[in-house]
């Protein structure tokens, strides 16, 4: 895209639960503003055709320059299979449907990594207690991990000349490491349910229910929750199981946002995005979090000046999205 003209497009956020979408607008410095934000709940929706059309008939349509999609699943191929949703997208179609001659698709942590450097003091919340103040090294890698309905992880890296750089993975399909005894049997439980234990059985909204029913199963009790938000109700009544596995889940998020960390030499920081960490600030924040982000041997001063931030912006990925189709 050109610098000397104001662009106009669609962006979308496709989770495994919902389906955000917005118009945006491009000046000649790049700069990004959003307009029109809606959220739609994927599961209404057979395609993202359908979802796609549904976004634009609630306002008309002015001709796209571009659209930018953050999809959750690979891109391979100028195409994505969503790994939570029975959908597809390919670029060819979505250029035909919405007349756009620039399509972008990218995967939806990678949006949310392109997203960094656009966002300001009221779209963070910074994870403590007791970060250095001078933590994070300006113009070092920042790691955003994505924790929702699935799991996964992007790096940001600024280059010379200003420019930047964005990788996105699979990491939430990584192999879950145990910290600890209680680990170590969450892990064996797991084990024997999935034959597998990934970082997503684990760190995700699925995931938080995995451990509750893990941490039951080992008191032999049955779970009564069967739901992440039911986890997070229990444990807010101070139910001593939700509670456990709620607290749990949290200092599982440190270890592996710390193995990231470290994984991708994340001097700049760790960003949680994702629907589930936003509602979670004040247990994040007694400790449990960073004890465990911190806990890398002898990294564990190395790890104690890389700071850790939760994303509050639900429509970050809009504005990923917008700053990687530029």
């Amino acid at each position: 895209m050109t610098a000397h003209k104001t662009r106009f497009g669609l962006v979308g956020d496709i989770g495994g639960t919902n389906a955000r979408f917005a118009y945006a607008q491009i000046d000649a410095a790049g700069v990004v503003a959003l307009s029109g934000m809606q959220n739609l709940v994927a599961a209404d929706y057979q395609s993202l055709d359908a979802a796609l059309a549904a976004f634009c008939r609630t306002r008309p349509t002015p001709p796209l320059d571009f659209v930018g999609l953050a999809c959750a699943g690979p891109v391979r191929d100028a195409a994505v299979t969503f790994t939570n949703l029975p959908w597809t997208a390919r670029m060819d179609q979505i250029s035909r449907s919405t007349g756009a001659d620039r399509v972008c698709l990218i995967n939806d942590l990678a949006a949310q990594a392109w997203s960094v450097p656009a966002l300001g003091g009221n779209d963070l919340a910074q994870i403590g207690p007791d970060v250095p103040q001078n933590a994070g090294e300006a113009g070092a890698p920042v790691a955003v991990f994505g924790v929702g309905t699935g799991t996964n992880v992007a790096v940001h890296i600024a280059g010379d000349n200003d420019q930047e750089h964005v990788f996105g993975g699979e990491g939430g399909h990584v192999g879950f490491a145990p910290h600890d005894d209680q680990d170590m049997a969450i892990w064996q439980h797991l084990t024997a349910r999935f034959g597998r234990v990934s970082v997503e059985r684990v760190a995700s909204g699925p995931g938080l229910v995995n451990i509750y029913e893990a941490i039951c199963s080992l008191n032999n009790l049955d779970p009564v929750c069967k739901a992440p938000a039911m986890v997070v109700e229990y444990a807010r009544r101070a139910d001593p199981i939700a509670e456990q596995a709620l607290y749990r889940f949290c200092a599982v998020l440190g270890s592996i946002a710390g193995d990231f960390a470290l994984s991708f030499g994340a001097r700049g920081g760790i960003y949680i995005s994702g629907g589930i960490a936003p509602g979670l600030i004040d247990i994040l924040n007694t400790g449990v979090f960073r004890q465990r982000f911190e806990a890398k041997g002898r990294f564990q001063s190395y790890m104690a000046m890389i700071p850790t931030y939760v994303i509050l912006n639900p429509f970050s990925a809009l504005l990923g999205a917008a700053r990687a189709a530029r």
